[in-house]
């Protein structure tokens, strides 16, 4: 008896717990965005990119900077020695004739004499004036930095949007699966009411044939309805970088009234804000130092350096004063003829400048008409939505009314199975529009630049 207590006690202790942590905790669409914007693979590629750029940009301002060279070498070298011998010369003066010893050549060579040598060099250059491929080299750097996060900003902006995408289409999916369900439910009521009046011959055999295809149907409805729930669910699970097959459960959207701003306000925001414009202006920007930066090949430049060097046949002694040299110099190079490759160069930052000019154009007329056609698509699903909902209001009392009629037997099952289809595509009809207007709000976001 005690044994059974214990059990039922450890049984009710850990049933709670089983039961919460097999529940699927519900996502807003704040959550997925916020999760996919830690964990996106390609945002987080994006961003890798974005600190490559701003790194290899940084690296520009080693221009300005002098540069310095230290070398130390030591080395054991090894020579023939000549031989020589000692022979006697003389010089006549007016005194006496003086003899002394001298040293001759013999022609031969002796071992092989061998000694340590090190030496020690410290040079310094720095740039003073290249044409100004310095100065415009540093400002590319900054255009280039930050292009960088611009670029990496448009990244978040289309993650988002595809976020909400699979968000709204997942729900969407989800909530016709449900009103395909409830058809389900109706045309199996209406079969099944079919087939008790067939037996006290209250109707035909041809109206359980037509209730039989509704159910039949309404099955196949839910069976590509959950084929397409599964494939929204896979898609949104790549871009919250999870394992495909995790179970999803999303929060109800909270439909508040959609606002749709005018274009010239629209307009207004995405000249502010919008990661593309800005993109292609940075790109409009770099072309120009860039065009500079070739420029400067046609002017010399002037460079300084200073050196300092020493010898020795010890370590300790290459710093002695005595083996000392030093120097310092200026610099002038100017490239007279290379080939036409500065022409060639100049030439091809030129149609970079202009193909950026260009490039910037078309994006901005394109945006344009981008937002005005969502607006106007916009506007189009609100009214849409308003009619829906007025023709799913009749078309439900409709189905009431029709139901109780062929209850008594005042409707034939033609009358039912056509109002029950308009009911079910005026449920569809609101859903769809529903969701078709959270997705051009969606759309509209991305077009002015939103991250959120």
């Amino acid at each position: 008896m005690l044994l059974k207590r214990l059990l039922l006690i450890a049984f009710l202790m850990v049933t709670p717990f089983v039961f919460v942590w097999g529940q699927t905790e519900q996502l807003t669409l704040d959550d997925c965005i916020q999760q996919a914007l830690e964990h996106n693979q390609s945002l987080s590629l994006s961003k890798l990119q974005k600190e490559t750029s701003i790194s290899q940009a940084n690296s520009a301002q080693a221009i300005i900077l002098p540069s310095v060279d230290l070398s130390l070498s030591g080395n054991y070298a090894g020579a023939f020695t000549p031989e020589t011998i000692t022979g006697i010369d003389s010089i006549v003066t007016t005194a006496r004739t003086v003899y002394y010893p001298s040293t001759q050549l013999t022609g031969n060579y002796g071992d092989m004499s061998w000694a340590d040598r090190y030496s020690l060099s410290l040079s310094v250059s720095q740039n003073v004036y290249d044409g100004g491929r310095w100065w415009n080299t540093l400002k590319a750097a900054s255009v280039s930095t930050d292009l960088a996060e611009v670029t990496f900003d448009q990244s978040r902006v289309n993650t988002v949007y595809l976020v909400k995408q699979a968000f709204y289409a997942y729900l969407g999916t989800a909530r016709l699966r449900e009103v395909y369900s409830e058809i389900l439910k109706s045309a199996q009521y209406q079969h099944d009411l079919a087939l008790e009046r067939f037996k006290v011959g209250a109707a035909s055999l041809n109206d359980t044939l037509r209730t039989r295809v509704g159910v039949e149907r309404a099955r196949l409805q839910i069976i590509n309805s959950n084929k397409d729930l599964s494939a929204r669910a896979k898609e949104l699970n790549l871009i919250l970088a999870r394992p495909y097959d995790t179970p999803v459960a999303l929060a109800e959207a909270t439909w508040a009234a959609v606002k749709i701003p005018g274009y010239d306000e629209a307009w207004t925001l995405a000249q502010s804000q919008s990661p593309e414009i800005r993109q292609l202006e940075r790109n409009r920007e770099l072309s120009d130092y860039n065009l500079k930066i070739a420029k400067s090949d046609y002017i010399p430049s002037v460079g300084l350096s200073v050196g300092y060097a020493n010898s020795a046949n010890s370590p300790g002694d290459i710093v002695a004063k005595d083996n000392t040299s030093l120097s310092a110099g200026v610099r002038l190079n100017w490239n007279l003829f290379n080939g036409y490759r500065t022409k060639r160069n100049v030439e091809q930052r030129h149609i970079a400048t202009r193909s950026a000019d260009e490039n910037l154009k078309y994006t901005v007329d394109q945006l344009k008409k981008d937002i005005a056609q969502t607006l106007l698509e916009m506007k189009d699903l609100q009214e849409s939505l308003r009619i829906s909902r007025i023709i799913l209001d009749a078309a439900a009392q409709d189905y009431r009314l029709i139901q109780e009629q062929y209850r008594v037997g005042s409707a034939s099952i033609l009358d039912v199975i056509k109002i029950t289809a308009d009911y079910e595509d005026a449920k569809a009809g609101v859903i769809q529009a529903q969701y078709s207007l959270k997705l051009a709000e969606a759309k509209l976001d991305r077009f002015l630049g939103k991250q959120n």
